[in-house]
């Protein structure tokens, strides 16, 4: 964690605002392996305010991935649903292949959760496409 902060220091004391987002997501990726899930939705959020201020819009397609894996890991599976769904749409904008074949991952997964197993096997279904 001390690592990431320091760099996440570094790039707001050069005015590095793409590197503050990457430092932003990396922190959030890390709260969330180790359990801390509210903190890396504080982290993720703040990666995906960067990413859409700089209109990067594959980071922002991250953002809303990591942003869906941590509501479900709190389990508001509406909120996980919703954000998965943004990940989705800009996937397919992109042309983000790998994103796409996720995000219908995460959504079968959120549907399955939910208990919607028709959808949830539709998602997955297409996850395997």
């Amino acid at each position: 964690i001390e690592n990431f902060e320091k760099r996440l220091a570094e790039a707001k004391k050069k005015g590095d605002v793409a590197a503050e987002g990457r430092a932003y997501g990396n922190l959030g990726n890390l709260y969330f392996s180790i359990g801390d899930f509210a903190k890396a939705l504080e982290m993720q959020t703040t990666r995906l305010e960067i990413a859409q201020q700089l209109k990067d819009v594959p980071a922002e397609g991250r953002a809303y991935c990591n942003l869906g894996c941590s509501h479900e890991s709190l389990g508001d599976m509406e909120k996980a649903k919703e954000m998965h769904a943004k990940h989705l749409e800009i996937a397919i904008s992109t042309g983000d292949v790998a994103g796409e074949g996720a995000a219908y991952g995460n959504l079968g997964n959120v549907y399955f959760a939910l208990g919607d197993m028709e959808k949830a096997k539709e998602m997955r279904e297409k996850d395997l496409n």
